[in-house]
């Protein structure tokens, strides 16, 4: 026992102060502290401590501005499953499996009430908790007007899966952060922290022990791709024709602005983490995320905040406003400016700016909803974007199913008005967008929360890569225009998914290597 005490020094909080805190705390957390390795990325840390998991997350937002993207979180072997399908929520835990018809939300929201725990000063703000998706095509549940159509993919319309140890990389102080957390029993604190002080101990021992460079796949299987191309769910035509009937609602009034997307789908026989790694090289972003759950991944490289709350403030990240990067400087600069000069763009950038305000403003103490920066452009590998930031602080009491009937799904991908454009939306595009547009992130134990636009994401599913890209339409859009818009948007994920064929040589994107013959 003596060599388990020597170890306790190295954590915090110490056994006295642990039984303190479980005396007022349902749940209480310890934590080690280390100097980050500069030898280790967060992806060779994920790597070595999680990859080999079957469930497993990596929230990566080591590339952005530091205030959207101090922290990474790491984790798997979850010890609760929540998944939301055909009406039925199912639990699995400890080795039981639970399933009812129910509101998926309340179900979703009684997980976190049974373990509910207190915000810790000396933790990250996401400290343990549920890491998943919302799909968009839970808006059938809160809008249960809408149609529901198939996408022929089944996937769940929420799918979480819930961890009581994380890691968590530090970016702005460049440590590591190796943090467990259990229900507490004051007759049984000794053995509660013992059993936490162990599980950290053979983390950190595994951190140690873990070779310092990412490793290198031997990635025997080959990514075979249709034809050589891509397919999507439409033709150039179709999706311009879709256009044009978006402009007539225009015309008629109905709506402001609507957002309409095609998917792209392509064989895929390989390692999915390489292809995360392989977006990340190409198209780094603030809210980037690879999930393995079950036998489907998810490969993100969002760059669009949904909705963050930290203790009683919340805020979103807005993205309105596209353009392509250019070939030379001169060329990349002058598309830029002409960004920030389009009163086109810059009007349909103020008017969901004015709506995301609105969807805040139904959750926040009166005057506290401000706009703390506004159309500030960001580059990304392959597109400008026109950005804005909003936060207001909570009114007493909100709660997760009062969130996501105000702010999901974000307006920025729907449209304005939100519920006529989503309509819209329903009756003309061809299949439901499934996680496309939907939201992906963390929901804390403590409350907190932080939940990307599931854009630039690839799923992985059944030997195949989907991926979803869509543009803004609004009265003087140009139907053809705005379908090439398209294909800026799915460059980063088409060109990560054909370096993956051949990864000594980048292959440069051309729209015509798509296959626009619509898939059956």
């Amino acid at each position: 026992m003596k060599h388990l005490k020597e170890l306790m020094a190295n954590f915090y909080p110490d056994e006295d102060k642990f039984a303190d805190l479980s005396q007022n705390h349902s749940l209480v957390p310890v934590v080690a502290e280390l100097p980050l390795d500069g030898r280790k990325s967060v992806i060779g840390i994920f790597e070595d401590l999680f990859y080999q998991c079957k469930y497993a997350f990596l929230l990566n937002s080591g590339k952005g501005k530091k205030i959207n993207a101090r922290y990474s979180f790491l984790g798997g072997d979850p010890f609760l499953r929540f998944k939301y399908q055909d009406g039925n929520a199912t639990i699995w835990k400890k080795g039981k499996t639970f399933s009812e018809k129910s509101d998926p939300i309340k179900s979703f929201t009684a997980i976190l009430e049974e373990y509910k725990s207190s915000y810790f000063s000396y933790l990250p703000h996401f400290f343990g908790g549920g890491i998943g998706y919302f799909s968009y095509d839970l808006v059938h549940y809160l809008e249960p007007s809408f149609g529901i159509k198939k996408d022929g993919l089944n996937l769940p319309d929420i799918h979480f899966i819930f961890v009581d140890e994380i890691v968590a990389i530090d970016h702005l102080e460049k440590k590591i952060k190796f943090i467990c957390l259990a229900k507490t029993n004051v007759k049984q604190v000794d053995q509660i922290y013992s059993n936490l002080i162990l599980r950290l101990t053979d983390r950190i021992n595994q951190y140690h022990l873990s070779p310092s460079k990412e490793k290198s796949f031997n990635n025997k299987k080959k990514i075979v791709i249709a034809k050589e191309a891509f397919q999507s769910n439409v033709t150039k035509k179709e999706f311009e024709d879709m256009v044009r009937k978006v402009k007539t609602y225009l015309k008629e009034g109905e709506i402001y602005q609507a957002n309409l997307s095609q998917r792209f789908e392509a064989e895929f026989d390989g390692d999915p983490f390489i292809l995360f790694k392989c977006l990340q090289n190409i198209n780094p972003s603030p809210f980037s995320a690879f999930l393995k759950l079950d036998d489907f991944f998810i490969v993100s490289s969002s760059p669009e905040r949904l909705v963050k709350v930290y203790k009683n403030r919340i805020e979103t990240r807005p993205i309105a406003g596209t353009r392509p990067r250019g070939i030379t400087l001169n060329q990349d600069k002058s598309l830029s400016n002409e960004l920030l000069l389009s009163e086109k763009e810059k009007a349909e950038h103020l008017m969901l700016v004015d709506l995301e305000r609105n969807d805040l403003g139904r959750l926040c103490k009166y005057g506290s909803v401000k706009v703390n920066e506004f159309m500030i452009l960001e580059r990304y590998s392959h597109v400008w974007h026109i950005v804005s930031n909003i936060k207001g602080i909570l009114k007493n009491n909100i709660n997760l199913k009062a969130i996501l009937n105000a702010c999901f799904p974000g307006g920025t991908i729907t449209g304005c008005p939100k519920i006529r454009s989503m309509e819209i939306i329903n009756e003309i595009e061809n299949i439901s967008r499934g996680l496309y547009t939907g939201s992906l992130g963390y929901i804390g134990f403590s409350g907190e929360m932080d939940l990307n636009i599931i854009i630039r994401t690839v799923l992985i599913n059944n030997g195949k890569t989907y991926f979803q890209v869509g543009a803004g339409i609004v009265a003087d859009s140009e139907p053809e225009l705005e379908f090439y818009e398209t294909f800026n948007k799915a460059k980063a994920m088409q060109t990560a998914i054909q370096n993956m064929r051949n990864s000594s040589k980048k292959t440069e994107y051309n729209y015509t290597k798509f296959n626009l013959i619509k898939c059956n």
